[in-house]
């Protein structure tokens, strides 16, 4: 299992571990967007920006070289330790085909608050609680809304990603694999691959 850690500049860490799940507890709330949207740390004065460091660690110099089960970007457990001691976790997931809007809903042990989609702009997103989410300077309640869903754990549950998508308590599908294959009436096969006259559908 990779893991990189970064003590920042600002007297925080930023630590992120290769692994494809991450478990939350009965009663949690969480946010389901693009972390490019609310996770960042600025001091202007000093030049820190948390997403520069962020990203600096998914896409090191050596990127092309490493394989993909060390490739950080695809997907990965992030973890925050704030300069003044409080944490900040997530789990992000790269798309399947990069930017745009995905259909976001609850799974096997969630229910939906808020939402029903997710924005994606830095081709990737993430699973975090809301009230870490909601330290960050830049979040705004779009997030809750517009760009992202909110779910509540109604019993304890685990969300797991792949490269592509979100599963388990929470389902977001960005290769298309969700969908049901349209067949024919007639042959029974695809649709895209049966000879079988179109005015017979």
């Amino acid at each position: 299992m990779k893991i990189e850690t970064r003590a920042l500049k600002n007297g925080g860490t930023l630590t992120m571990v290769k692994t494809d799940s991450m478990r939350f507890k009965k009663g949690d709330v969480v946010l389901v967007t693009d972390p490019c949207y609310w996770f960042d740390d600025e001091d202007k004065e000093s030049g820190f920006d948390l997403w520069h460091e962020f990203c600096d660690m998914m896409f090191p110099d050596n990127y092309s070289e490493l394989s993909y089960d060390e490739k950080l970007y695809t997907y990965c457990f992030v973890k925050y330790v704030h300069p003044n001691g409080d944490e900040t976790e997530f789990l992000f997931t790269s798309t399947a085909y990069g930017d745009g809007g995905y259909i976001c809903e609850w799974g096997d042990s969630t229910k939906g608050i808020s939402g029903g989609n997710v924005s994606v702009d830095a081709g990737c997103f993430a699973v975090v609680l809301l009230s870490s989410a909601k330290r960050f300077e830049k979040f705004d309640n779009n997030l809750q809304t517009v760009h992202g869903s909110v779910f509540e754990f109604y019993k304890d549950g685990v969300v797991r990603v792949d490269g592509a998508n979100m599963t388990g308590a929470i389902e977001c599908y960005t290769d298309g694999s969700d969908e049901e294959e349209e067949l024919c009436y007639d042959c029974g096969e695809s649709l895209d691959w049966c000879d079988c006259d179109e005015d017979d559908w």
